[in-house]
This record gives C-alpha cells, sequence and structure tokens, in this order.
C-alpha cells in the first residue's frame, strides 16, 4: 500500500525552515532572481517584498492582490516593502 501525500502537507524540512524575508514577484522577473534576491537579502528579517509588475494587464491584478495581503502580513507583524518591476528589469 502507497501513502498518498496531500498537496495541503508540508515536508518536515520546511515545517522546521524559518524564513528570514518573503518575496512575492510576477514569474516575468524569475531571469532577474540575482537581482531581486539581492533586494530581498538587503531587507531587514520577517519583512516582505512586493515586486509590483509595469505591464498594465498584471498590475490590477496584483494591486487587488495587494490589497487582501498587506492588511493580513501586517496584522501577523511583517513589514511590506513593494518595489517596480522597472527597478529591477
Amino acid at each position: 500500500m502507497t501513502r498518498v501525500r496531500h498537496a495541503t502537507m508540508a515536508p518536515t524540512d520546511l515545517k522546521r525552515s524559518r524564513l528570514d524575508n518573503i518575496s512575492l514577484i510576477p514569474a516575468s522577473l524569475l531571469p532577474f532572481k540575482e537581482d531581486w534576491w539581492a533586494l530581498a537579502g538587503e531587507l531587514p528579517a520577517h519583512q516582505v517584498l512586493f515586486v509590483v509588475p509595469y505591464e498594465e494587464t498584471q498590475l490590477k491584478r496584483v494591486k487587488r492582490a495587494m490589497r487582501r495581503l498587506v492588511p493580513q502580513l501586517r496584522a501577523s507583524g511583517r513589514q511590506v516593502t513593494a518595489v517596480s518591476a522597472r527597478r529591477l528589469g
């Protein structure tokens, strides 16, 4: 019999890890990983980095997500920093 792992279960290593910073970036900036990774590394611990896309079609979705997520993140004690994607790429 095989053990079924559900998508909601996090791996043990991930449960034990500590996250210093969280970076939320558009997939189009994955080639610029070194740039936003360095920027996130400069932030104080437990801070969230939002990289906001400059394409108009993505911008509406990101603004809607930020309106929902930012208050929740701040309520949990995290500081949120937003940066334009133009700064990185």
